[in-house]
């Protein structure tokens, strides 16, 4: 899930009649919370006002959603891990809070004094799961805010951000990187495959998009692809730079360095052109048909050897407007189906 799914999430929830969408929210169950998702229980459920800890918990969330990439909140829905911190809040159980479209009204009259500065876009769905109580749960949709850093206030006093499935107040570095989140470009790398033209079914050539969801443009990037050495069957026009083994999982990986290219055949010769910068809402392809550089890789890989259960294909993005580099992957398992 990322800023856009969990809105997705939230539309599609209040785009149901609210009947459907209690039952999907129940359906939930066994659901990871994650950097988008949050599920507080109200502290009485009975009584559709807030208590102190309610204010307290709504105030951090908006802090913490707005400071990061946005998120939603499932009011009534009760997420808890196990005894290993690291392994994120699993939905558990649900405990629907009465008087829920008074309650949600209440949500909405605490927008203003939620955090300084006031958060934009804030948005309050009560789902009416009984008619006859009015219970049911509540959802909350926050954005990334556009004027950050957000402070926690109605009896909290600190700023907060979204890591993992939790809130964690804010170190110095952490408000300056939000202070300047709107000079850094925010991007996504996306990996697809499609079918290979010739006679053996299971030959695809695999495609990495770059698209640059701004607000800045994107200067002197490179991003380095880790791929299965496995899977791999040939390349055009893309030179590996050299294997990389991961001790975990024992699977050998090899490694590329791409940039964005647009491509042309001069007088025979294959021509490469540097394609920078890449504006907002700009998308290029660094590898694929378009690109001129290929990776063709095979759905059938031999069975001896570590075990590509968990294998991935994996990126890492540099640029000059970046603060850091930018890690991401796909699980390899996503690019194997037989078509």
């Amino acid at each position: 899930m990322n800023e856009d799914t969990s809105r997705l999430l939230f539309d599609e929830l209040v785009s149901l009649p609210d009947t459907q969408a209690a039952k999907n929210i129940r359906k939930m169950r066994g659901k990871q919370e994650n950097a988008y998702l949050d599920c507080i229980c109200k502290s009485h459920p009975p009584l559709a006002a807030l208590a102190k800890d309610d204010k307290k918990n709504y105030a951090k969330a908006i802090s913490g959603f707005a400071n990061s990439d946005g998120g939603v909140i499932l009011w009534g829905v009760d997420a808890r891990g196990g005894h290993d911190p690291e392994i994120p809040d699993v939905i558990k159980n649900f405990y629907p809070v009465k008087g829920v479209t008074a309650f949600c009204t209440h949500l909405d009259s605490l927008v203003k004094d939620a955090t300084i500065p006031v958060v934009s876009g804030v948005v309050n769905k009560a789902v009416v799961e009984d008619q006859t109580t009015d219970s049911g749960f509540c959802l909350t949709y926050v954005p990334t805010g556009t004027n950050p850093p957000y402070r926690a206030e109605l009896g909290v006093g600190d700023y907060y951000k979204r890591a993992a499935s939790s809130f964690y107040p804010m170190q110095p570095y952490d408000i300056r990187d939000v202070i300047f989140r709107f000079r850094y470009p925010k991007f996504e790398v996306v990996v697809t495959a499609s079918t290979a033209a010739g006679s053996d079914p299971d030959l695809r050539i695999l495609r990495v998009m770059l698209k640059n969801k701004g607000p800045v443009s994107l200067r002197g990037f490179r991003c380095v692809l880790y791929v299965p050495e496995a899977i791999v069957s040939s390349t055009e026009h893309l030179a590996m730079d050299y294997i990389e083994i991961d001790l975990a999982s024992q699977v050998t990986y090899r490694v590329y360095s791409v940039k964005s290219v647009v491509g042309s055949i001069v007088r025979g010769i294959w021509q490469y052109h540097i394609h920078e910068p890449v504006y907002p809402g700009e998308e290029v392809e660094l590898v694929g048909a378009a690109s001129g550089r290929k990776i063709f890789y095979t759905v059938s890989p031999p069975h001896s050897g570590p075990s590509l259960v968990d294998a991935r294909i994996a990126w890492t993005v540099y640029a000059d407007d970046l603060p850091s580099p930018v890690t991401g992957y796909r699980p390899l398992a996503d690019l194997m189906v037989v078509v």
